[in-house]
């Protein structure tokens, strides 16, 4: 897609200027990958040539789900000596 069409179709949106049309295709592959969709499917749906690229980011979805992870066992704590 054309940058300025992207840009055009995200002020509509209220997208911020800084988030550029390959972030949202990295959100993407994220959200499926955490969502345990198949990664050679996942590989398609992005557009990578190599599998290596798509694993990436299986890698950061589990990075992800262990910070969100670490965050609500902090906020269960802080709650319970509140």
């Amino acid at each position: 897609m054309r940058r300025n069409r992207w840009r055009d179709i995200a002020r509509k949106a209220g997208i911020p200027d800084n988030v550029q049309n390959r972030d949202s295709r990295a959100g993407a592959a994220t959200e499926a990958a955490a969502i345990k969709v198949p990664r050679d499917k996942v590989q398609r749906m992005v557009g990578h040539s190599k599998e290596a690229t798509t694993a990436g980011y299986q890698r950061e979805s589990m990075r992800i789900r262990t910070d969100i992870a670490k965050a609500e066992r902090s906020c269960g704590n802080a709650a319970r000596t509140a």
